[in-house]
């Protein structure tokens, strides 16, 4: 991870979150200025977001639209493992049990 965040422009932090209890809220993402926020030259700073095991169509919207608001102090650039839709996730369910 430390080689590809060496590959940004600018500084970086990073900041490791597991499960819903310890994500941040929108209210965090939108306003909390730790002197990190912004680049000096005024572009908003890069979050690259990592879902490991896949990720919905949806969840990719949602993250697009809130990075879209006009408050956001953000740019998102998104991974994943796999993406995953309604067919992958039963065709999963029934191998698992199968």
């Amino acid at each position: 991870m430390e080689e590809i965040l060496k590959l940004l422009p600018g500084p970086h932090t990073e900041t490791k979150r597991l499960g819903f209890a310890s994500s941040p809220s929108f209210a965090t993402l939108q306003g909390a200025s730790n002197g990190l926020d912004k680049i000096a030259d005024g572009r908003r700073s890069l979050v690259l977001v990592v879902f490991v095991g896949g990720v919905t169509f949806a969840e990719i919207a949602a993250l697009r639209f809130l990075s879209a608001q006009e408050g956001m102090a953000y740019d998102l650039i998104i991974g994943t493992t796999k993406m995953v839709n309604g067919h992958s996730l039963v065709e999963t369910f029934f191998e698992t049990i199968g």
